[in-house]
């Protein structure tokens, strides 16, 4: 019973940490703001063609603050396109293949090559958790091993980093935290990063990984020589690949669209690992925190395919309720919580069903039924 109570406060020590760790890194995250100059992409001369150039600024309060005022806003015949598709009823990658269109007629988006050394992950990723340190090289090793291929990464999408100084800030400082908590395996802040992905988030994390010499989980970092098919084929990547961008513009016109890309994108890369539970409640509530209804809330999640789908509504409601006042904290509290959970019982879990694998097949059985 004492070794249970010592887990568990371990655990919430863990938690209070995490939660203090991010707020010393303010500090740090505005050193490194510094050095991301804020920039202002010409709009494409074409329709759907890549974007090549970008003119840079120079770092100081008044060009920052001369973007944030200019350029301005998403046109009015655009916004009222986009809050359309929104609220209607047609799949989620229906919704993002047409707001895309509708974004980009506007300027407002493109194609452009951009490498993983200029890409952070958007705080908004897989309902704030951004990016999992085992799943990058997991999904890194796996990608690998099959071949890498520039198709597989053909619906990479990213927004623009903020003009805005404080948001900006804050977008490197939740990067910054999230590197410091998986030391030797998420690259840190590099300051020449411009983007934040909210899509193959995983498989850029590991190619810039790869690019800053992190030696991952097997404490060596992997030797990739010219030569090799498959390294060729990661260095290449390496040295950048096309993805889909949006403009700042477009995130302050809908502080809620990163949000809801990166669940319709992940929901179809992940179809063997369907959104859970306590992921559901935190998209809830980051609906609701960007001023979306109940109704459509739910709606948006129910069509990612939640593994609880039939009962959506009613976590919906314990979120509207239980969750936390207007910043939902305690959702986000479980959010981590859950993290740190799922870090001590995977390896527990792995151990016993491998022990019981050899000792005693029935109950192998019986624990692979109830997990």
């Amino acid at each position: 019973m004492q070794s249970n109570v010592n887990v568990k406060q371990t655990e919430l020590e863990s938690c209070s940490e995490a939660t203090h760790a991010a707020t010393s890194n303010k500090q740090q995250a505005q050193q490194l703001n510094k050095k991301h100059r804020p920039t202002c992409t010409a709009k494409p001369k074409e329709q759907g063609s890549r974007q090549d150039t970008v003119q840079e600024f120079q770092t100081n309060k008044g060009a920052i603050g001369a973007m944030a005022g200019s350029s301005s806003d998403v046109p009015e015949s655009t916004r009222l396109k986009v809050e359309r598709l929104l609220a209607s009823s047609d799949p989620v990658l229906t919704k993002v293949s047409l707001l895309t269109e509708a974004l980009q007629e506007a300027g407002l988006s493109w194609l452009q090559k951009v490498s993983p050394s200029e890409m952070l992950v958007h705080p908004a990723n897989r309902s704030g958790q951004m990016v999992g340190a085992m799943d990058v090289w997991t999904k890194g090793q796996a990608l690998y091993d099959v071949g890498v291929r520039r198709e597989l990464l053909s619906d990479s999408m990213c927004f623009e980093l903020s003009v805005n100084p404080e948001e900006r800030s804050q977008q490197i400082a939740k990067n910054v935290a999230l590197a410091q908590s998986s030391p030797n395996l998420i690259a840190g802040v590099n300051g020449k990063e411009r983007f934040l992905s909210v899509s193959c988030s995983h498989r850029c994390a590991w190619l810039k990984a790869l690019a800053s010499n992190l030696p991952g989980p097997q404490a060596e970092a992997m030797q990739l020589r010219r030569g090799d098919a498959k390294a060729d084929a990661v260095l290449d990547l390496i040295e950048g690949y096309e993805w889909r961008v949006f403009s700042h513009v477009v995130e302050k016109g809908f502080p809620h669209l990163p949000g809801f890309i990166a669940m319709a994108l992940n929901a179809s890369n992940n179809l063997s690992k369907q959104v859970g539970e306590v992921e559901a409640m935190a998209l809830i509530a980051e609906r609701l925190k960007s001023g979306q209804n109940l109704s459509s809330a739910v709606g948006d999640v129910k069509r990612c395919s939640p593994v609880c789908k039939a009962y959506v509504g009613a976590l919906a409601h314990y979120v509207s309720w239980f969750g936390g006042g207007a910043d939902y904290i305690f959702v986000h509290f479980l959010l981590h919580f859950s993290t740190l959970a799922a870090r001590q019982v995977k390896p527990l879990w792995r151990f016993m069903t491998t022990q019981a694998q050899v000792a005693l097949p029935m109950t192998s059985q019986a624990l692979m039924a109830v997990t």
